[in-house]
Order: C-alpha cells, then sequence, then structure tokens
C-alpha cells in the first residue's frame, strides 16, 4: 500500500531504487551490526526480547 502510494507521489523509478536498495541495505546492516557485538551483548539483547515477549 505504501509502496502504491509512494510509486504515484515520487515516481515508479524512485520506488523502485529505494526498495532496491531497502532490501540489501537492512539485511547488510543487520550483518555488520551483528559483527561488532560481544557475546555479552547479544545474550543480554536476546534476554531482554524474551522479557519483552518479542
Amino acid at each position: 500500500m505504501i509502496l502504491k502510494f509512494e510509486s504515484t507521489a515520487l515516481g515508479y523509478n524512485f520506488s523502485m531504487l529505494r526498495l532496491g536498495i531497502n532490501i540489501i541495505g537492512i539485511p547488510l546492516i543487520a550483518f555488520i551490526i551483528n559483527l561488532f557485538l560481544k557475546e555479552e551483548d547479544r545474550e543480554k539483547i536476546y534476554q531482554l526480547a524474551q522479557e519483552k515477549n518479542i
């Protein structure tokens, strides 16, 4: 729905470019963050997620 609105407001080419960048960029950012996290930080994140039922 948002993609349809964005393509009508900003243009099809821009919307497809942004979608492609997001599809590649979000997993890339997650991978980079994961590389820099220490094991205890990773465990703390998982622990907090379980406490909040995420």
